[in-house]
């Protein structure tokens, strides 16, 4: 008990250590709820928090969402609402991107205005001590850090303050037990930079959303880097040449997923079009990451988690070399299947405690309505099990262009 009333009046001290400095520093002092929660989400009695915070997006209880936290670097004052603009742009195209756009309905996302006295971000100095670059900002973001001009982070008390506000959110705003799981600095800066650790990220103005989503997976999917050979052991990252044992061994020769060896004792997923590789939202997750990241953020979910997760499912030419992935079929190249097998393929994770029968069908039509092969086939995936589900095709023969194909893949209810 004493330990619990101490420890109570060290955050108290705290938090007003930080409300005195924020008006030393010139920051605004506002302390008020500017949004209300969504009607139908438990409303807490108003408490004052020590600054603004504006609501995003907030779909349900937090206790019962993925909560994440924008905070602003080099934002002064008078460009609060900028701030707001910049984070809210990335937000919504984050969510336009899977597994994000299949859990909007499970992600409360807020921002909290923190003035800065100057606006932009330092520079840490070159080991020669040149090249630095001061800012009076209030999280003190800076790049060059290590001596790596992209690479970025909080300074002085930068962290400590990013603590501080955080369990401020969660103590005094946050319905009853809701925690954050993500939070990302947005550094008001045309330089190009970010960093990613723990559950904290940083990533500059210029460098976009993919940056922000990619810094953020290092937090809160744990996910490595996949454009250096340090062979650490990670969802996406292996040191492991056996196939029966890699972690993504269910995907492997599907949509690009392969053993990728790189750099000394590393392999990874795909040779470049995934986010973690190549920073452009436009190749988003590689199916390996798509899929943690969706169970990511199914766990936090309680009793309102998905049943299960299923990648798109792909027709292609059956490979016998299971590293390779097959030519896709559509109804525009079919005849060039002629003498080929066919497999139509999917990933699943069964998320629950019960075991659950997937369904696959394929149905190849000719252009005056033949039928030229039909199938369906039943799967059964334990529970947590995550599995390839494939359904083969024999050799078929004539084969046209312009033929019809019917897919379908989809668990099948109770």
């Amino acid at each position: 008990m004493r330990k619990e009333k101490y420890m109570k009046r060290k955050y108290i001290a705290a938090l007003l250590a930080l409300f005195l400095l924020g008006n030393t520093m010139g920051i605004g002092a506002e302390v008020n709820h500017i949004d209300t929660p969504t009607k139908g989400s438990y409303v807490k009695p108003p408490q004052a928090t020590l600054f603004p915070v504006q609501v995003l997006q907030k779909t349900g209880n937090d206790a019962k969402r993925n909560v994440w936290l924008f905070l602003g670097d080099g934002y002064t004052a008078s460009q609060q609402e900028k701030f707001i603009h910049d984070v809210t742009e990335r937000v919504q195209k984050m969510l336009q991107m899977e597994p994000y756009k299949s859990y909007v309905d499970g992600m409360n996302i807020y921002a909290i205005r923190t003035p800065s006295k100057e606006n932009g971000a330092g520079r840490d100095a070159n080991k020669d001590g040149t090249g630095g670059i001061m800012k009076d900002t209030f999280y003190q973001v800076r790049y060059n850090s290590f001596g790596l001009e992209r690479l970025a982070w909080f300074n002085g008390k930068g962290e400590e303050r990013l603590n501080l506000l955080k369990q401020d959110l969660e103590d005094h705003y946050l319905d009853p037990v809701g925690k954050v799981i993500q939070t990302i600095i947005l550094s008001n800066s045309d330089t190009y930079f970010g960093g990613g650790a723990a559950f904290d990220a940083v990533s500059s103005l210029a460098a976009g959303e993919a940056m922000v989503i990619h810094e953020a997976s290092h937090g809160f999917a744990n996910l490595a880097d996949e454009y250096n050979g340090h062979p650490e052991e990670s969802p996406n990252k292996t040191k492991q040449t056996k196939l029966s044992k890699v972690p993504w061994k269910e995907f492997l020769g599907f949509r690009g997923v392969t053993l990728y060896k790189y750099g000394e004792g590393a392999q990874k997923p795909v040779a470049g079009d995934c986010i973690m590789n190549s920073l452009y939202q436009q190749h988003g997750y590689c199916e390996v990451c798509k899929e943690h990241v969706a169970e990511v953020l199914n766990r936090q979910l309680k009793n309102e988690q998905h049943h299960y997760y299923m990648a798109e499912p792909s027709l292609t030419w059956k490979e016998t070399d299971p590293l390779v992935n097959g030519k896709t079929v559509t109804s525009e190249n079919i005849e060039e299947a002629n003498g080929k097998q066919l497999v139509y393929r999917t990933v699943v994770k069964n998320f629950t405690k019960k075991t659950q029968t997937y369904i696959l069908h394929l149905k190849i039509s000719g252009k005056e309505g033949p039928v030229k092969y039909e199938n369906t086939e039943r799967f059964h995936v334990k529970p947590g099990k995550l599995q390839s589900l494939g359904l083969v095709t024999p050799v078929l023969q004539e084969l046209e262009k312009g033929d019809t194909l019917e897919m379908s893949a989809a668990l099948e209810s109770d």
